[in-house]
């Protein structure tokens, strides 16, 4: 699907028309005079919902002054639909789009309202520039949580096979744990790739032996043999090192640190920037 610019180049296009980025924040230096807009909102309409309804009405006039509702492909094609549906003799898209904002079409059109909010929240919540590697580095360290890798689980493992014990498979799985709790040299049934003592991710125990097995070693106290039924009989497993998840490197996983303070970051940046547009766009919020 074809998409309008993305939040990079409506940046430099603002920068161009006068919207200086300035300490992380929008100036917005060259525009025309202040252009009062008039906010209706229900009588009993909250404070969170008469903030929301403001920065919509300052946020479609800002999509308004950049031209985007003329200039967008995707809002075109939509408005040349519906103008069609009206005259079907109507030439290209830029002929039916033209006529379906001058029949109005566009005014009330749920779809450009949101498409126009949508682009214009992508340019107040991007950041102006990249963040430097001290600022993704302090990221990590403050949040480390969100980035940790789980690392190998060493741990014991037998199996007791159902196709082999039939209806004595609980009581050969109860003397095969007894004897292993009691130190016992107990193999259990073979099984191709069984290991009596490996070193695996969660992940890799999941595509190995199944999401139980892999469960119970993330669960299990250490050191404690528990049994875990399969569909290939009951598997016996017991944790004997369980270490504390890892955070790699930056370098490993920059990318995805980026994009966590990017998303993590915008809510502010996207507040700042709706504040100064408070300046270009009065308003007057009226209670019906």
């Amino acid at each position: 699907m074809r998409r309008g610019p993305g939040p990079g180049g409506a940046l430099a296009r603002i920068v161009a028309l006068g919207l200086v980025v300035s300490v992380g924040r929008l100036a917005w230096a060259a525009l025309q005079a202040p252009a009062p807009l008039v906010v209706d909102v229900a009588a009993d309409a909250t404070d969170v919902a008469v903030q929301r309804a403001v920065d919509e009405a300052r946020m479609l006039a800002l999509a308004d002054t950049l031209g985007w509702a003329r200039t967008d492909p995707i809002l075109s094609r939509h408005l040349a639909a519906g103008a069609r549906w009206v005259d079907p003799d109507l030439g290209d898209v830029g002929q039916a789009a033209d006529a379906a904002r001058a029949w109005g079409l566009d005014v009330h059109d749920p779809l450009v309202r949101e498409r126009l909010l949508h682009r214009v929240d992508a340019v107040l919540s991007a950041p102006a520039t990249a963040p430097d590697t001290a600022t993704l580095e302090a990221w990590r360290a403050d949040h480390g949580d969100r980035f940790a890798r789980p690392a190998p689980v060493t741990f014991e493992h037998r199996v007791v096979l159902a196709r082999l014990h039939g209806d004595d498979l609980d009581a050969t799985v109860a003397r095969v744990q007894a004897a292993l709790e009691a130190g016992e040299a107990v193999a259990g049934d073979p099984l191709p790739g069984l290991r009596p003592t490996d070193r695996q991710t969660r992940t890799r125990v999941a595509s190995l032996w199944g999401g139980a097995v892999a469960d119970a070693l993330a669960d299990a106290p250490v050191g404690v043999w528990v049994t875990v039924p399969t569909a290939r009989g009951v598997d016996l497993v017991r944790v004997v090192a369980r270490p504390d998840p890892v955070v790699p490197a930056l370098d490993a996983i920059r990318a995805e640190v980026q994009m966590d303070w990017s998303r993590s970051t915008a809510p502010a940046r996207r507040r700042a920037r709706l504040d100064d547009l408070a300046a270009r766009w009065p308003v007057t919020v009226v209670r019906r």
